[in-house]
């Protein structure tokens, strides 16, 4: 049965609000806890990647186990409305930090993320297994994830361009960020209900022996079983933990490598032009992938996300802004590219292994995000604060030639290094379902 096109695209438009959920953090919240908060880079990482990696997966292995075992009684699609329901209070909560002591302020960041990410888990791990139980046509399922990765360019409109216009047009201080996040839950709770209303009328395709392989907890064994797996799931939280970086200090880079006024006012316009080219992309990607192969394409489009770090990474205070423009273009163009063939070549895994009798598409899908999840965070956090504060970096000295020095290698030359990296494994190592042989 063939998905008409108006369903695929009120299915898919549910990752805005997952889109929403991964980014905003990512993107505003180390920011917000350094320069407007005022607490230290090393401790506000810290403080975010504990709730983020470490408490956040275990949120997706309960949930990914419960979404398996009672996918009978409690349809997937029904966490959607439970993601919709909560969302409100998670966004609200992350940015309500209160006046306190360092280390108060730090156990607050840790409690209002550990929510953040129970809701993100609802959400996010539950859908991503119904791409592969809505058709058993593996060209649709591709169609589907571009749909699915064109709606991410709207999100990244919502959550990391209209959301820093709106923070800068409130007075950038923390009622401004509160009510963005308020905001931003609206917009979340639009996109979650398209999203369950779709799939009511979508057909699932599960394993035969779901009643029988109710997933317990040994069967995370099975999902670790496979060597194209694990090594697929080690490439994609490599380009998590290099995107983790460059969403994390992208705000410190326009501030005080390029001395841009304005600078979260300049992000929104950055994003929207990233945004825009990842929607317009989308098509063009489905065509050259079938042209070309998915693989191709992913290696094509990894080294020029990679050059082109690299070069705004060598971007200062003289570099006219019209620069960055072009270059968040192309790396909106070259970011869709190897998006979609990552999602891609993890729906053919996930499919391979739901025809061999067993229910597993929770079970993968919480690791999948399980390994987003680990990579932004201890990209975007951990070495991200780390690496500022090992280079010196605070509010007051900002701008010495040291922590300009940290800002631009974890903003752009490490990510792409680790972009770079990334591709050389899934080329060398990894072989997929849908790989035909290859010369040796």
């Amino acid at each position: 049965m063939t998905i008409p096109v108006g369903r695929k695209a009120a299915f898919t438009g549910a990752h805005v609000a997952g889109q929403l959920f991964r980014d905003t953090p990512s993107m505003l919240l180390l920011f917000y806890l350094t320069s407007v908060v005022g607490m230290g880079p090393a401790l506000a990482g810290m403080a975010v990647f504990i709730p983020k990696a470490i408490l956040g997966s275990i949120s997706d292995l309960l949930v990914g186990v419960g979404s398996d075992r009672m996918a009978s009684r409690f349809p997937r699609r029904n966490w959607l409305l439970v993601g919709a329901i909560a969302a409100p209070v998670a966004f609200g909560a992350i940015f309500a930090v209160p006046q306190a002591t360092p280390l108060l302020q730090a156990a607050y960041v840790i409690a209002s993320m550990t929510l953040y990410m129970i809701v993100f888990s609802a959400i996010s791990v539950p859908y991503l297994a119904q791409y592969s139980e809505v058709s058993d046509n593996a060209a649709e399922r591709s169609d589907l994830m571009a749909w699915r990765h064109g709606w991410i360019g709207i999100g990244l409109l919502a959550g990391s361009s209209f959301a820093p216009w709106l923070i800068h047009h409130l007075g950038a201080g923390r009622s401004a960020y509160i009510t963005t996040g308020l905001v931003l839950s609206a917009i979340a709770g639009v996109a979650l209900c398209s999203g369950y209303f779709a799939s009511r009328h979508m057909p699932i395709r599960r394993a035969a022996s779901t009643a029988a392989n109710a997933l317990r907890w040994r069967v995370l064994a099975d999902v670790f079983a496979e060597r194209r797996f694990n090594l697929l799931l080690g490439v994609f939280a490599t380009h998590q933990i290099a995107a983790g970086m460059t969403n994390a200090t992208i705000v410190f880079f326009l501030t005080y490598n390029m001395k841009l006024e304005a600078a979260i006012a300049q992000l929104g316009v950055l994003v929207l032009l990233a945004g825009l080219a990842v929607i317009a992309a989308s098509p063009m990607w489905i065509y050259l992938s079938r042209r070309f192969g998915n693989r191709r394409c992913y290696q094509g489009a990894v080294v020029a996300q990679a050059l082109l770090m690299a070069a705004w990474a060598s971007c200062d205070a003289t570099t006219p802004v019209w620069h960055t423009y072009l270059i968040s273009v192309g790396i909106g163009l070259a970011n869709s590219g190897w998006g979609i063939m990552l999602l891609a070549f993890f729906s053919d895994v996930l499919a391979d292994r739901n025809t061999e009798g067993k229910e597993l598409g929770g079970a993968m899908s919480a690791v999948w995000t399980l390994a987003e999840k680990f990579g932004l965070a201890l990209g975007g956090a951990l070495l991200a604060g780390g690496i500022l504060s090992l280079f010196g970096f605070a509010a007051h000295r900002a701008t010495s030639g040291s922590a300009l020095t940290g800002i631009a290698l974890t903003f752009g030359f490490l990510p792409a290094a680790l972009h770079l990296l990334a591709s050389g494994v899934l080329w060398r190592f990894v072989v997929l379902p849908s790989d035909s042989p290859r010369p040796a």
